[in-house]
């Protein structure tokens, strides 16, 4: 709520005498965390207004308050919400934490197991297209594993190949 000493009576606002002469008459401002204010705690600010251009001419007082319970309640409002909103931003980066791990998790799980074929020989490995698809490390990696089975198996035939040749030379 806010007044003036004009217009007071509109208001039905106790204008406390103290903070008349404090504002006024001292030509200080006022203000107070718990004051009373028609048998209401409340927080009250009060501004001395002056002439324009002059420190000492009062022209009047504007005068706020609010009670202490409606604001307190307030606060505890949007202490709660800013609460809530944390924990969902959390749960939030939890999730997409989990989901990170899982596909970084899984490009590597699948290309380990690539290279332990490929070290054992086998080279029919087919390697998944969304791990080649990818445009990081796990991707170069993957097509690098490709580009080498290909070379591999392009240096078996073509060794074979030789083979045969040698054979077909021994035989004639």
């Amino acid at each position: 709520m806010a007044s003036t000493i004009d217009n007071i009576e509109e208001t039905n606002m106790a204008f406390p005498k103290d903070i008349i002469s404090i504002t006024a008459e001292k030509k200080y401002d006022f203000m107070s965390n718990n004051y009373n204010v028609n048998g209401i705690s409340s927080y009250v600010y009060a501004v001395t207004v002056f002439q324009e251009r002059s420190d000492e001419d009062v022209v009047g007082t504007i005068l706020v308050s609010a009670d202490v319970a409606t604001k307190k309640a307030s606060m505890n409002n949007l202490i709660k919400m800013t609460a809530i909103v944390i924990a969902l931003v959390v749960i939030a980066v939890i999730i997409l934490g989990f989901i990170v791990v899982n596909t970084l998790t899984s490009a590597i799980n699948e290309g380990v197991k690539n290279i332990e074929l490929v070290s054992t020989g086998q080279l029919s490995v087919d390697i998944k297209d969304k791990f080649l698809k990818r445009k990081d490390e796990l991707g170069a990696m993957n097509n690098s594993l490709a580009k080498l089975i290909n070379e591999l198996r392009r240096m078996i035939m073509k060794s074979i190949e030789q083979a045969n040749v040698l054979q077909e030379s021994a035989f004639h």
